[in-house]
């Protein structure tokens, strides 16, 4: 399926202490009606990178930040560790404020434009997977850490209690409360996503990233022995496209095979490519 043609207008920003220009590509498979770079930009005297993935028109998506939107582009900021401790660890509406506003207006759109993600992690470590049958295509993808905010679900505690904090504090607290590490997910592809494929692509992709955390042997943060099944923060956004319908997205259908696959490999490569985490050695034990 080819792409719909569209044109990327490239917007020239005023020469500004916050613009240093740098922009990557990052391929995209044909399929896709999308493109996307790292692009390159300054806070608090801080180099930072964001991911853009940029649609012709509004995209109907799911958020685990918005819930059911329709946005044109997509964004994961990374906030560098200097970044993160001065204002992600403050008010967590001054992070919203600065970062995503910041990072949308660098790239030359408004921010009500975007769906969001942030992380601390290193954007140039992001991964990308892509898998494609019979003409439907999708692709991964992540950035992931872990070496310091992994957690065992059911197991390790959740101790921010939102309805007990004041309004000014609960958007904060919880980053506070936690090391750093987080898994970031976007799903895109060429298939038109009923509502409901949508929604069971996150149980999909969750359990692809569970299953990248056993297979990389990878550690709860809080429970010493404890095996991590994702961090405290993960994230992800699934994108519709316009193509073929998908209503089913689960594991007994080939979109939610193709998305676990994709899920999986992006996941595990952004961990590695982060933190240095490797598959052990086939037959041997943890």
């Amino acid at each position: 399926m080819k792409n719909p043609a569209f044109i990327v207008l490239l917007v020239v920003l005023l020469p500004g202490p916050g613009w240093a220009g740098e922009r990557t590509p990052v391929p995209l498979p044909a399929e896709v009606p999308a493109q996307a770079e790292i692009v390159m930009h300054r806070m608090l005297d801080e180099e930072t990178r964001t991911l853009v993935v940029r649609f012709p028109s509004p995209m109907r998506l799911l958020s685990t930040r918005l819930g059911f939107a329709e946005k044109t582009v997509v964004m994961n900021h990374g906030a560098p560790l200097a970044v993160w401790n001065r204002v992600c660890r403050g008010d967590g509406r001054t992070y919203e404020r600065m970062a995503v506003s910041e990072a949308a207006r660098r790239v030359g759109i408004a921010p009500d434009e975007a769906a969001y993600l942030s992380t601390a992690a290193d954007i140039r470590n992001l991964a990308a997977a892509v898998e494609s049958f019979d003409g439907v295509t999708v692709a991964a993808l992540v950035t992931a850490g872990a070496r310091t905010n992994a957690q065992r679900a059911g197991v390790d505690r959740g101790d921010f209690v939102e309805w007990k904090t004041a309004p000014s504090e609960a958007s904060s607290l919880p980053f506070r409360r936690s090391g750093v590490g987080t898994v970031n997910i976007i799903l895109l592809t060429n298939a038109r996503l009923k509502d409901e494929a949508m929604a069971r692509l996150l149980i999909t992709a969750t359990e692809a990233k569970v299953a990248a955390f056993e297979d990389l042997n990878v550690p709860s943060s809080y429970t010493p022995g404890a095996q991590a099944t994702g961090t405290g923060t993960d994230e992800i956004i699934v994108v519709s496209g316009t193509g073929p319908v998908v209503t089913c997205a689960g594991g007994h259908c080939r979109f939610g095979e193709m998305a676990a696959r994709a899920v999986k490999r992006a996941v595990e490569e952004g961990l590695g490519k982060q933190n240095g985490f490797k598959r052990r050695p086939a037959g041997r034990e943890p």
